[in-house]
């Protein structure tokens, strides 16, 4: 009987392969090269069939009939059984007929994916599957009519309903689907949230993205982290308030449904900030103070700032000294390139200084200052800079200033400048826990011992190679831990140490 059953199939198949339409749905004839691509598809559709037919698919799901290719005309007649058959993935097209009939040969499926075909409606074979627990029908032209909702109530298992891509009129009612886990409606067209989604016994993850939901269910807004992740409402034309609503929920639970901020708040982000990646830039607008619009105008006091941060360096870049400030002899032509090139590095090295406000790597902010003359004259601020290292030259100056900008440091290290005395902006940082300023001409008058009193986390002072003259009253300094004053010519011992 099996050897009869195989001829017999393997006779229709060979049969249909012969069949292939010469013309296109259109009728419109088709090219030599179109009829042999079509031809082959068929050839390799019977290969499939035979070998499916064959017990020769199995995996773990089951026997496995996949349909790469898109079939032209109508689909084979089976005259052999295929109730083995699990599991079934067909790509079709809108020339492609004849898939009930062809699904009826399969009333043991366990997962049916249908992809590209042009449908009047659900298949009605689907009704005779009582295993199927997986539906995939994407851009298969489906509006989903009472007939299609009553069809997807019939499988008694349905776990996985995956619609996208269709043109539905309107959501389906999911209620009617009870053992239902998994929803896919993403490009659906549809304007509202299935009805009572939150009420539903089983459904844990939905897709609704890229559709015209304007507003969200109230009971979204009450879920945890867990649950709220099986949610996706991207790209929808959300209102304002939902936008807001959303925002709330990230802030308390740090889930957002996968709705991303406006994108031309992305934008923005992206060109103050352009080592955030959509994550961080989503974190960063969500969790601005106030509300979105009011986070919109922090990017625009932002941009202002790197407007002017840009002009300052700009303008500081091209007042390069004219005299060696040891001999004041004229600068060459090539001393004055070779100081051009160090300012333009040091600038492009400080707006990135300002550009990475977010990053987890303070080693991004350390840097051998190869100029002369004094720092630029900064109006930007720099308060999220933790950690600075520069190593200079002694012909630096402005270098107090400079580190005005800088009052959120919790490490300042210095190497080779001219400082003379502690600089006066260490009383504007009250988070600084280490400092070394090291061979930087330091020395330390009694009225000088008030700045290194200020910063009263410090826990690591580094003042070696200075000639200091006097030691570092360490009563003013309670939580230092380390202390380093080699090479400082001092012939007492600080105040405090024992």
């Amino acid at each position: 009987r099996l050897r009869s059953e195989f001829a017999r199939l393997a006779e229709d198949l060979g049969r249909w392969v012969n069949q292939t339409p010469t013309v296109n749905r259109q009728g419109g004839v088709l090219t030599e090269a179109q009829y042999q691509d079509a031809r082959q598809a068929r050839r390799l559709f019977k290969d499939s069939l035979l070998q499916c037919w064959r017990r020769e698919t199995r995996n773990a799901v089951g026997y496995v009939l996949f349909v790469p290719g898109s079939i032209p005309g109508e689909l084979p007649p089976l005259s052999a059984d295929f109730a083995h058959v699990a599991s079934l993935q067909i790509n079709g097209s809108s020339g492609t007929t004849g898939l009930d009939g062809f699904l009826q040969h399969l009333p043991g499926l366990v997962h049916l994916e249908m992809v590209n075909f042009e449908l009047p409606g659900l298949p009605q074979a689907i009704t005779a599957m009582p295993e199927l627990r997986q539906l995939v029908a994407r851009n298969c032209a489906l509006s989903l009519s009472p007939s299609d909702q009553r069809i997807l109530a019939s499988s008694p298992l349905l776990s996985l309903l995956d619609l996208q891509n269709n043109p539905l009129a309107h959501a389906p009612d999911l209620r009617a689907i009870p053992t239902l886990r998994e929803v896919n409606l993403a490009a659906t067209g549809i304007r509202t949230v299935p009805a009572d989604l939150l009420d539903h016994p089983q459904l844990i993850i939905g897709n609704f993205s890229n559709n015209a939901i304007t507003e969200l269910p109230e009971p979204l807004y009450t879920l945890g982290a867990e649950l709220s992740n099986g949610y996706c409402f991207a790209d929808n034309p959300l209102s304002t308030d939902t936008r807001e609503r959303i925002r709330r929920h990230y802030l308390r639970t740090g889930t957002h449904f996968a709705v991303l901020p406006e994108h031309v708040d992305i934008a923005r982000v992206g060109n103050l900030f352009p080592q955030m990646n959509i994550g961080q830039v989503t974190d960063l607008l969500y969790r601005l103070p106030g509300t979105l619009a009011e986070g919109r105008e922090q990017l625009t006091r932002w941009e202002a700032e790197l407007t002017v941060l840009v002009g300052d360096l700009s303008r500081w870049e091209n007042d390069t000294p004219e005299r060696d400030p040891a001999t004041h002899r004229p600068l060459n032509i090539n001393e004055m390139f070779t100081e051009q090139v160090a300012r333009e590095a040091f600038a492009r090295s400080l707006e990135s200084f300002w550009r990475y406000r977010f990053s987890d790597h303070p080693e991004r902010f350390r840097l051998e200052l190869k100029f002369i003359g004094d720092l630029p004259a900064l109006n930007a601020d720099f308060s999220h800079v933790p950690l600075l290292t520069f190593v200079g030259n002694p012909h630096i100056g402005a270098i107090d200033p400079f580190l005005q900008r800088f009052p959120g440091l919790r490490g300042l290290h210095l190497k080779n400048f001219t400082l003379n005395q502690l600089p006066t902006a260490l009383a504007r940082m009250p988070k600084l826990r280490t400092l070394s300023l090291d061979h930087c001409h330091l020395t330390l008058p009694a009225d000088g011992q008030l700045a290194l009193a200020a910063p009263h986390m410090l826990d690591t002072l580094e003042l070696a190679n200075n000639p200091l003259g006097s030691p570092p009253d360490l009563t003013r300094l309670p939580a230092l831990t380390y202390l380093d004053l080699s090479r400082c010519g001092l012939s007492t011992i600080p105040v405090g140490l024992a």
